[in-house]
């Protein structure tokens, strides 16, 4: 996806948040539209990383029903990165009430590269210890992770390694909930985004031949948006669309 500045960053990351977390649900995978729960910090693998005990009992195994709070849930969606604190500032000073999610695929990488980093120790049995992670992250236990990698006693260089490779998911571990935020309905990972960058924006813009300037760019990303979004109606009959409105310009 081509960005355009701030102002198009931020146009099209709303819509895209709107469209995939709240006007359908993801087809592949059958998630219905979030529930609007608001989270709460739990500690996961003890029943609770489910939310609260209203979370627990509005949800089944298939999806969340909506829940009666719902108009409570941000309405900035659910940015998702790849845990870099830079992403997260800037998701936190556009969208301060969202929900942030690190992408699992990234989360899983650094797991692997964890595993690789302790290979000397766990010898035969990484393959084992990895999978037993790979679970704990699943369930968002990032404690347990840490714990089960702390169990390795490190020195020198190789401590210091070691810590910088669990500060990632000890610095992101309320980016990591996923067990909960699946049973909130909330879809985790950014796989349908950039797949909607793509059919969205870069099939319309990429075509054989075609130039764009900015101005033409950000006008027929914004009308591919709201037709993707359902929202077509909403615009075609406005008088003062941006088209003319550039017209009447001295």
């Amino acid at each position: 996806m081509l960005i355009f500045g701030n102002r198009h960053l931020r146009l099209a990351m709303a819509e895209y948040a709107r469209h995939y977390n709240g006007r359908r649900p993801h087809r592949s995978r059958e998630l219905r539209p979030p529930a609007r729960l608001t989270p709460s910090p739990t500690s996961p693998r003890s029943g609770s990383d489910a939310g609260p005990s209203s979370v627990a009992s509005s949800t089944n195994t298939n999806a969340p029903h909506r829940s009666p709070d719902q108009d409570r849930w941000p309405s900035s969606g659910t940015p998702h990165g790849d845990g870099a604190a830079w992403i997260w500032n800037i998701a936190s000073s556009k969208f301060p009430e969202a929900i942030q999610i690190v992408d699992p695929f990234h989360a899983r990488e650094h797991l692997h590269d964890l595993a690789r980093l302790l290979e000397f120790m766990l010898l035969d049995h990484k393959d084992g210890w990895l999978a037993a992670r790979l679970e704990d992250l699943d369930h968002g236990d990032i404690d347990g992770i840490c714990k089960a990698a702390r169990a390795c006693h490190l020195t020198g260089v190789k401590k210091d390694e070691l810590d910088t490779a669990l500060g990632y998911f000890e610095n992101n571990a309320p980016r990591m909930r996923y067990h909960w935020f699946r049973q909130c309905g909330l879809f985790a990972g950014s796989g349908v985004v950039e797949a909607g960058c793509k059919a969205i924006i870069a099939q319309r813009l990429k075509l054989s031949g075609m130039r764009w300037t900015v101005a033409g760019a950000d006008a027929i990303i914004a009308l591919r948006c709201r037709e993707a979004s359902s929202r077509w109606e909403q615009i075609w009959q406005r008088p003062h669309n941006q088209t003319a409105h550039r017209l009447t310009q001295p």
